[in-house]
């Protein structure tokens, strides 16, 4: 059997259209990658953030971010100020850092902390704050942060409706590996 030209095109094509799923998938996107700025944007746009604990009204603002590459955790960096009825007239200002892994949660598409620990705590005024709220804000104030959102994704793709196999933390940026 003695194949024509018109016979070798058609194979091409046959063979090419084939082909055409694993060619597709060979340039589809497998990872997402956040960049740190992207991720400071969108913790400028959500602080400040109030929560109502049982005891007081804690607001949270002046977010910064640090990514730790060599732990994969982040460090998330932010003031507080602390007021209610039962803390008297008194409120209550000062910094904390929390070191913390991330989650990814698929049906809503954000990234969020995940079991962050208290790294820092300061007062303001420490001598006016008693050692029972001083201990009391320092179960508490984690335990508002845990969950908290630093980034959702706007973009459509299938893609970010699974679960990544691996949440990367780089030294400039968050990576999503499907």
């Amino acid at each position: 059997m003695k194949l024509t030209a018109s016979d070798v095109i058609k194979r091409r094509w046959i063979l090419a259209f084939c082909l055409l799923p694993l060619i597709k998938n060979a340039f589809a996107q497998t990872d997402f990658f956040i960049a740190k700025q992207g991720l400071e944007l969108f913790l400028w746009g959500a602080f400040p953030l109030s929560k109502n604990a049982l005891i007081a009204q804690i607001i949270f603002k002046d977010p910064e971010i640090n990514l730790l590459a060599t732990e994969q955790r982040v460090e998330l960096k932010v003031r507080y100020v602390v007021n209610g009825p039962a803390l008297g007239k008194k409120t209550h200002a000062g910094n904390i850092a929390l070191n913390s892994g991330l989650q990814y949660k698929a049906s809503e598409r954000v990234v969020r902390l995940a079991q962050p620990q208290l790294e820092l705590f300061t007062l303001d005024n420490d001598s006016d704050a008693s050692q029972q709220i001083t201990a009391l804000l320092k179960k508490i104030i984690p335990a508002l942060l845990e969950q908290q959102v630093i980034y959702r994704f706007e973009n459509s793709s299938p893609l970010l409706g699974n679960a990544p196999k691996q949440i990367q933390i780089e030294n400039d940026g968050i990576r999503l590996q499907y």
